[in-house]
């Protein structure tokens, strides 16, 4: 789905306060377990994530590829281990790099020097408290997710872009084929993050009305059941196997997981969006 657009006057949905819903929404995911992150801890699984990236196949990356001028400036907000960042250097002149986790910071300074990457200027902090000067083009990938005060944050990001804003954002939580055995464990609905569906919204009652392009991605695989077994038990916020509740997933996941490209992966398609606007 792609819907053209860039800026006008703010367009409220209902009787909404979609600022308030999403941090509603998002302080419920925060009071459970499965809503805290140690990204120091997951800055190893995301380097590697970035060193597997297929560029010619990556929504955002092909967006990018075909919005970016080589002459750009850009700003990667949440950069991670890199992930866009790295592709994102040879498109552009610079890239700034803002990254709060120095796990992360670490992994995307190694992948630098490995790659011999010298444009790319890492800045440590959180987006809401660093300053930065204006760039051409500013991203955030998989970051609003984890935004309490989403419409300050978005308006920061609009603001310190010249020319263009990509947020990228999954359409349905990772969680979606877990689901069923979240309730099944914990009687309850899974505490799901903020994501399109909340996002638009609350764009249009900033005045931002962004095109938005939906695409089909693989879920990430699994080496092997075990592999399968340790992730699930992590987003189920199952703390061990002594919950006793590995014969559980195993069997659930034995059930819906299937073999393709040599990894085990839920046959269920997963959407992405890569929602962007230009600037007046």
């Amino acid at each position: 789905m792609t819907q053209s657009g860039n800026r006008g006057l703010p367009i409220h949905i209902g009787n909404v306060d979609w600022a308030e819903s999403w941090r509603r929404k998002f302080e419920i995911r925060a009071a459970q377990p499965v809503g805290r992150r140690d990204w120091d801890d997951r800055a190893g699984r995301f380097a590697q994530m970035a060193a597997d990236l297929d560029v010619r196949r990556d929504p955002l990356v092909r967006a990018l590829a075909q919005g970016v001028r080589k002459e750009d400036t850009a700003l990667d907000v949440g950069a991670g281990a890199g992930r866009f960042a790295l592709p994102l250097a040879a498109m552009v002149s610079r890239v700034t790099a803002v990254e709060p986790s120095a796990g992360m910071r670490a992994s995307l300074e190694t992948a630098l020097v490995d790659q011999e990457i010298g444009n790319v200027t890492v800045v440590p902090g959180t987006w809401q408290e660093v300053t930065v000067e204006p760039h051409d083009v500013a991203l955030c990938a998989h970051v609003v997710y984890f935004v309490a005060d989403i419409a300050p944050f978005i308006e920061k990001l609009d603001a310190a872009a010249r020319r263009a804003c990509y947020v990228y954002l999954r359409v349905e939580g990772n969680e979606a084929p877990l689901r069923p055995l979240w309730r099944e464990i914990h009687g309850a609905e899974f505490p799901s993050e903020p994501g399109l569906a909340d996002l638009y919204p609350l764009l249009l009652s900033l005045g931002i009305r962004a095109n938005v392009r939906i695409e089909t991605v693989d879920r990430a695989g699994y080496a092997d059941l075990d592999a399968a077994v340790a992730q699930a038990r992590q987003t189920l916020a199952l703390a061990s196997e002594q919950d006793g509740y590995d014969g559980r997933i195993r069997e659930y996941l034995s059930e819906h997981l299937m073999e393709r490209g040599g990894q085990l992966r839920f046959p269920y398609p997963s959407q992405t969006a890569v929602v962007w606007w230009e600037k007046d």
